[in-house]
This record gives C-alpha cells, structure tokens and sequence, in this order.
C-alpha cells in the first residue's frame, strides 16, 4: 500500500496509500536545490525582410521563453523561502525531540511530516512480506501468524485470559499485562485474528510494565508527545463507555486519549 516515499540521508519516508487519501502533501524534508536558468540568446542581427517569418517566430518564441523564464524566477525564489521555512520547521522538530530524549528519525517507526505520519524505514533493508514495517507494538506485528504474536506477549508476561468470537468470523485472544498501580485495572493487549493472521493488535491501560508500545509511543505518554511523532489527527471521536477520545490519522492504527494521556493504541493490518 505505498503511494509515496521521500529520502532523507540514510532514510526512506513511507506514505501509505490510505493516509495519502486524507493526508495532503506535508512539508519537504529535503530541500531543494535553487533553479539554473539557461536562456538562449536573443535575434542576431543581419536578418532580411524576406525571412520575417521566421524572426517573427524567434520573436514568439523568444517571449514564451521570457514569460517562462520570469515565472521560473520568481518560483525559485518562493523556493527558497520555502526552504528556510523548511529548515527552520526541522530545527524546531529536532530540538522537541532532544528535549524527550529521542532521536527525530527512528527506523521502523511514523514521522510527522508536518502533515501527516509516514513510516521511516532504512534505505535498501528488506521489509517482512506481509506487514507494514511500522505497524507493530514492540515484536508484535499486525500480519503476524497467531502463534509468533502470542509468543511475544507471553514474553512480556501477558497471561491469558479469554477469548472471544465476532460475528464477522474473527477470533479475539485477550491478554492481561502486568500493570504498574495496584489501585488501577489492570492492562491488556488482545490480538484479532482472521483466517489464519493477525488482523489488529490492542493494548489499554492505564500504563504497564510491559516493554510495549508504538512507534515510541507507551501508555500513559501526553498527548503532545502523539501530536509530536504522529502529527494532528483526521478525525476525534468520542468513545463515551470508557470516557476517552478516539485519535484516527486515516490510515492503520487509532490511539485513545483520556485525560490528556494515551490510554489505548490499536493496529490494524490493511
């Protein structure tokens, strides 16, 4: 599903088709170079009135080439305020990331663009056929078989807790996870799968011990911290059973705010 990729030094920026839809085109993040112009010289004198044709046609082209070369003046010059606004706009994002104590380009993991997430992925590595490279919590993967997914969570100490069947035909595998409050219920991850994969991964809580999150993201993280690493959502809608506001970007995960913090990350396989 990649519509679009943008290189930046040792990276590929992946745009998937489903955010590509809703997305618009974001900022550059590799500036581009000022416009050469090469203008042909102008009529050469020693030209008689039986050739007016053809210097009325140098005379025509001659002016298209002028309006063209005005119009390509003035974009290159538009570029390169776009450019200082660029670079300014990837400072200002480098110094939000050294302020949390991360790396702005994390490999396998989304980027805000400006205006929508893409996932950052190292150039010339092989994906996993099947998944999204960035579409996974921790060694979970939305496209995994059941087996390799269920392993990972008993990893991080998930224990089993029941399964449930969908009218769709879908099987759900819950999972609780060691929380970090007594006082608090207690964390879950489950996992849907269909026809013999998984479909979408869920972790909620309020936070766990677990080592699992998404693109950098964990329960319990501020909202600034999303808006940071996974730009402006779409769409807000209100999940009023649990009280929290569902965060969706138009493409294959959503996040749960409540009070301000993450309280639940899905991932769906496309």
């Amino acid at each position: 599903m990649i519509v679009n990729a943008i290189n930046n030094g040792a990276y590929k920026i992946i745009f998937e088709a489903a955010m590509a839809k809703n997305g618009g085109s974001g900022i550059p993040l590799k500036t581009i170079n000022k416009i050469t112009i090469y203008r042909r010289t102008a009529l050469q004198p020693g030209y008689t009135v039986q050739n007016r044709n053809q210097i009325l046609k140098r005379l025509i082209s001659f002016s298209i080439q002028t309006i063209v070369f005005f119009m390509l003046f003035s974009f290159s010059y538009a570029q390169d305020a776009s450019n200082d606004q660029t670079e300014q706009w990837i400072n200002e994002k480098k110094a939000a990331f050294k302020e949390m104590g991360m790396e702005m380009f994390r490999p396998k993991e989304y980027f805000c663009d400006g205006n929508r997430p893409g996932c950052v992925v190292k150039k010339g590595e092989k994906l996993r056929p099947g998944t999204s490279p960035c579409l996974h919590m921790g060694n979970i993967y939305a496209g995994d078989i059941p087996s390799k997914a269920e392993a990972e969570i008993i990893k991080l100490g998930g224990k089993f807790n029941q399964e449930v069947k969908t009218e769709d035909g879908s099987i759900i595998r819950v999972f609780k996870l060691p929380g970090v409050k007594q006082d608090e219920p207690m964390p879950y991850i489950f996992i849907q799968i269909k026809n013999k994969k998984v479909i979408s991964v869920q972790l909620t809580g309020e936070s766990t011990y677990a080592d699992i999150g998404f693109s950098s993201l964990k329960l319990g993280d501020s909202s600034e911290k999303v808006v940071l690493i996974l730009c402006e959502p779409i769409k807000k809608i209100d999940v009023p059973d649990v009280q929290s506001v569902r965060w969706e970007w138009g493409t294959g995960f959503s996040i749960e705010i409540k009070d301000g913090k993450v309280y639940s990350i899905k991932i769906n396989k496309y």
